[in-house]
């Protein structure tokens, strides 16, 4: 709690910057594992990932929430975006987010392609694996599409993840 109070302390009357806004979720990810609300936390777990995948797409001027405002010079990015232009919705979803920067991005690929040791102990595998479990954890809970509850293992790993 005391990370989270000096965030909201050096905050106060400024204007946030996204990795204050990230950093701040991860602090009430961590608030409500504490609390044992486990759905919580991988819903904001996924929050924090929609963020750092909006982030790494503003680097190559995708504007994720709306295709029209983006101006990428880069010419992969240039391609993907004409790929999704002319489409009813003019935003990305998440699953699309994560598809463009992990062709735009070696580092996100290589991280998505590392060994994940998990915090929980259970499995193992790469990190976009243990991604798509997560995945499917959320949306199998009461926090997307599903009633199933989430567990304390899952919360964890998506905690470990989110520092990374």
């Amino acid at each position: 709690m005391a990370g989270q109070l000096d965030t909201v302390r050096r905050l106060a009357g400024t204007q946030a910057t996204e990795a204050d806004r990230m950093l701040d979720l991860h602090h009430n990810a961590r608030r409500r594992f504490i609390a044992g609300s486990y759905t919580d936390t991988l819903s904001r777990f996924w929050r924090l990932y929609e963020a750092y995948l909006h982030h790494g797409l503003k680097g190559f001027g995708i504007q994720a929430r709306d295709l029209r405002a983006s101006a990428p010079a880069d010419p992969v990015a240039l391609a993907l975006l004409r790929g999704v232009s002319g489409r009813a919705s003019p935003r990305l979803s998440l699953k699309e987010a994560d598809d463009c920067l992990a062709r735009l991005d070696p580092r996100f690929r290589r991280l998505k392609g590392s060994p994940f040791r998990p915090p929980s102990g259970r499995g193992g595998g790469s990190v976009g694996g243990r991604l798509e479990e997560l995945r499917n954890a959320r949306n199998d809970s009461i926090a997307a599409h599903g009633w199933r509850p989430v567990s304390r293992e899952d919360a964890l790993d998506s905690l470990h993840l989110g520092k990374e």
